[in-house]
Order: C-alpha cells, then sequence, then structure tokens
C-alpha cells in the first residue's frame, strides 16, 4: 500500500550535477509556478489552520496531528502533518510527534521527514507542520551518512559547522540505536544540545501570533501544559528510517531543509546556473553557524 499521488504539481526539470556527492537541481518551468513566500511576511496569517476537503487525506487526528497535501510540491507525493490544536513552529518536537513520524516511517520507508525550525531554515508558516515527502530509493544525503560507518558524527561537506546525524538500526545495518519513538526523540535532543540550537521555556499564551517574533522571558517558567520549549536558534532537521540529521542554520541563504537531501529546488535559470557553479553543498555549508 502507498500514500496518494499529490494531484496538483508544480513542473520542473531535474538535473544531476557534479558533486561530492552528486546533487539534483529541480528547476520550475515557469518562472511564477510557486508564489514568493517572502512577500508576505510583513503579517503572516495561519494558513495552514484550515483546508478543503479535497487537500485533506487523514481527517481524523492522531497525536494532535493530521495528514493533508502539500500545496505548493515539486514531486509525486508531499504532504504535511499539521497540528490542530495551535502549536507554535518554533516549539521544540516532542514525543507525540515522533510517534506520528515513527508511525509513516515505519509503514512507508521510502518517505523521509523534514521540519523546517524556524525562518532561518525556510519555514513561512507559525502553526506547527511537519513535512513528509518521497524523493528517490537512496538521497545523496542517505550516501553520504551510509558512507561513515559509524552510529553517529558528522559530516565532511559540513566541516567545522554546527551540524550532526544519528543513526538507527535497520534490516542490513545493526550500527546505532533502535528504531523507536523514544530513541528518535532523544536522538532529537542529543542533537539540539551538540549542535547548540538555543532553546527557552515559555507560555504558549504569550507566544505572539506575528511570526516569527517570540517573547523575551526575563525569568525561569514553571513547566506545566502551558509551557513549551522553543528554539530561539534556526535548525534545519531530516529524518529517515535509517538516521536523523540536525544543522545549525544562520540563515536561509534561498534554501529550506529539503536541501539537505540533495535535491534543490531553482525557481528560475539564473538561480540553477548559481548552484551548479558554486555547488550545492558548499552553499548550503555557507548557511550553517560554526
Amino acid at each position: 500500500m502507498s500514500l496518494p499521488v499529490n494531484p496538483d504539481r508544480t513542473p520542473t526539470e531535474v538535473r544531476s550535477c557534479a558533486g561530492t556527492p552528486e546533487f539534483f537541481l529541480q528547476v520550475a518551468l515557469f518562472q511564477n509556478a510557486k508564489p514568493v513566500i517572502q512577500q508576505q511576511q510583513k503579517k503572516v496569517i495561519d494558513a495552514l489552520q484550515n483546508f478543503s476537503e479535497d487537500q485533506i487525506i487523514d481527517a481524523q487526528p492522531s497525536n494532535n496531528l493530521y495528514l493533508v497535501y502539500n500545496k505548493f510540491n515539486v514531486v509525486k507525493r508531499h504532504y504535511l502533518l499539521v497540528a490542530q490544536q495551535f502549536r507554535h513552529q518554533l516549539e521544540l518536537l516532542s514525543l507525540p510527534s515522533f510517534i506520528e513520524i515513527h508511525k509513516y516511517l515505519d509503514k512507508y520507508p521510502t518517505l523521509s521527514v523534514i521540519y523546517n525550525g524556524g525562518r532561518r531554515s525556510g519555514s513561512s508558516q507559525p502553526r506547527q507542520h511537519i513535512q513528509l515527502l518521497q524523493l528517490q530509493p537512496e538521497t545523496p544525503l542517505d550516501k553520504i551518512i551510509h558512507s561513515q560507518h559509524r552510529p553517529n558524527g558528522t559530516l565532511p561537506q559540513f566541516e567545522h559547522k554546527l551540524h550532526g546525524f544519528i543513526r538507527f538500526k535497520n534490516e542490513y545495518d545493526d550500527t546505532g540505536l533502535e528504531f523507536t519513538p523514544e530513541n528518535v526523540l532523544s536522538s532529537y535532543m542529543s542533537l539540539i544540545s551538540s549542535c547548540k540550537i538555543v532553546t527557552q521555556n515559555v507560555s504558549r499564551n504569550d507566544i505572539p501570533e506575528q511570526y516569527p517574533e517570540v517573547p523575551v522571558i526575563q525569568e525561569p517558567q514553571t513547566e506545566n501544559e502551558d509551557n513549551c520549549k522553543i528554539a530561539i536558534s534556526g535548525y534545519s532537521l531530516f529524518i529517515t528510517r535509517d538516521y536523523i540529521f540536525m544543522a545549525n542554520r544562520k540563515c536561509e541563504g534561498g534554501f529550506n531543509s529539503i536541501a539537505f537531501s540533495g535535491f534543490a529546488f531553482a525557481k528560475t535559470e539564473e538561480i540553477a546556473r548559481q548552484i551548479e557553479e558554486k555547488g550545492l553543498w558548499q552553499l548550503l555549508s555557507d548557511t550553517l553557524e560554526e
């Protein structure tokens, strides 16, 4: 059984580009195929609050998340797990979210999970949403991590930059942790620490609707259901059945978290040419904190 194909897709031309390893460019065939979200930055509305029936795949929420089609997609299968009860995109992911992530990756192991932690990683919406998409059987990032032959560490493509990966066991390789929601959560929190992602305890009631501003807390908050922990640093998160990868972002640089898979979207031929000339891995490295 497979997940349904997105009914609408932005037409692109896929190009293979030289690199270590090679990467892929998906170049839009029509320059205005995807809206420029940055034009709305001054006043962002909660665009993920309501969906039409034809956009919803599973209307029954599980762990406060329900599955919908990603409206602006360039691959056949690209979905969003969207928070039904409002949670801010800057809030750290918790065990219920990882239970859902584990459920989909365990059932559909060819999927990848991507999370944009803040505007510096490409997020444009305040409501928490987790991306699920199917790229190809082995992405360039898969190849890089599979070549490391160790349970965790950093990658030569992003040398001296704040990033890291942790591997999970699978039927072909017993290196790493058992693939469970609890282990994915603990690995996530470990990377939050090792990648030096700055976090802060806040009251959910104090998180402003105007994304991405967040309150500055002067005093420690009491932990209860109304409080949460948010990321002050921007970060990119990439999870597969085999590993979890995180990178601390100092800027977006035109790339959201999906680009770390080795698949970059270019809106124009000029952007595509710049990526081909400079190389995706170097451009991504330039967006990371040291």
